[in-house]
């Protein structure tokens, strides 16, 4: 979790909570992250753990997605978080939706900096994650 009293991302555009409306691309390759981006803040792991119990306790419906992630930092940077949500969630029945691998992701245009999607980018994975919400029956079909 970002302490939002010290912006973590400095963008003008920044709108708080990892949203940036940016429209543009970086239309560049990310590079490997730092080292600290490769690691999940214990503060992280408890509060993801309480929102899946306290969703389950008051029987709401949830379903935990990743994005499309740039190619040089889908293994370093989100295999540690796939792979911690994953475990974290395997006892819950909670579905995890990982889009990080979708084929034909376009890394140099569908994204505003290394990791968070631009609007084009953000319009695509929605489209995908409603579509996937309602093939598994989570949302109503679309006439």
């Amino acid at each position: 979790l970002t302490d939002h009293r010290q912006p973590f991302y400095t963008d003008t555009s920044y709108q708080g909570l990892g949203f940036v409306p940016t429209p543009d691309s970086i239309k560049a390759a990310a590079g490997p992250p730092p080292a600290a981006a490769v690691s999940l803040d214990p503060r992280q792991r408890h509060f993801f753990e309480a929102i899946v119990a306290l969703c389950r306790e008051r029987g709401i419906a949830l379903v935990v997605s990743s994005h499309f992630e740039r190619f040089d930092r889908r293994d370093l940077a989100h295999q540690p978080v796939a792979s911690y949500i994953g475990q974290a969630l395997a006892p819950t029945g909670v579905r995890y939706l990982d889009f990080t691998n979708a084929p034909g992701i376009d890394d140099r245009n569908w994204f505003a900096d290394h990791s968070h999607l631009n609007l084009a980018g953000a319009r695509l994975f929605t489209g995908q994650l409603v579509d996937s919400l309602e093939q598994l029956g989570y949302l109503p079909h679309k006439p």
